[in-house]
């Protein structure tokens, strides 16, 4: 019995805003008392300082303030992209190049990303040529310096892994407030705590991969 009373007694919270291209978004379970105009500033701050850090969109990000500087030069950067850059680098390392953050011309020439959205044939046959991504030969890092320099003219896209991270840092302000029953996403990128107040898992749905509908496939329990 005690266990409904504390269920009724929680209110569902629904949050979201702009984020990379795309919007995030925050559900969770918590009391009336909750301040959502306070907490939804903190949410955008994390999702903005991200984005501010990683975006390829945005010509002042640091991570393209890296992909301008001379080969060789070393480029002061914030911790978090230190971190991410790093976490990027071991999964290509663990996945034997799969996972390759070093495609940015490639993705550019395919007409995904910022400018043209028309692939550029002569361009794509010029990079198919280039040296693949090797770190530490193409890029290295001084973690404890906060600091990077490319060593090839490589252009670094961290879109497989700073929406991710974006969302590790909702989860952190999520904690932060001290809520223990949600869920964040930004797109496709998810991650739940907890569960909702009658002790069912949070849940998610997945949509077919037809392009131009949007039909759900199924239901994942998290």
């Amino acid at each position: 019995m005690s266990t409904d009373l504390g269920a009724m007694a929680l209110h569902r919270h629904a949050l979201s805003g702009p984020a990379m291209g795309s919007r995030w978004s925050a559900v969770f379970h918590a009391g009336g008392d909750v301040d959502e105009a306070a907490l939804t500033r903190r949410l955008q701050g994390a999702v903005e300082q991200v984005e501010q850090q990683m975006s390829t969109w945005r010509p002042e990000s640091d991570l393209e303030q890296l992909n301008a500087a001379p080969v060789g030069t070393w480029v002061a950067i914030p911790r978090e992209l230190a971190h991410v850059l790093a976490t990027a680098l071991e999964i290509g390392r663990l996945s034997q190049g799969a996972f390759d953050i070093g495609v940015g011309d490639l993705v550019k020439a395919w007409g995904f990303g910022g400018g043209s959205r028309v692939p550029d044939g002569g361009r794509i046959a010029a990079i198919a040529g280039r040296p693949s991504f090797e770190p530490p030969k193409a890029l290295q890092l001084d973690p404890a310096g906060c600091r990077a320099r490319r060593l090839a003219p490589l252009r670094l896209d961290l879109s497989g892994i700073a929406k991710g991270f974006g969302v590790d840092e909702l989860a952190r302000e999520m904690r932060a407030a001290g809520l223990s029953s949600w869920l964040v996403g930004i797109d496709g990128e998810m991650r739940a705590e907890g569960t909702k107040p009658d002790g069912r898992p949070w849940t998610i749905a997945h949509e077919k991969p037809t392009p131009g509908e949007r039909e759900i496939l199924g239901v994942l329990e998290l």
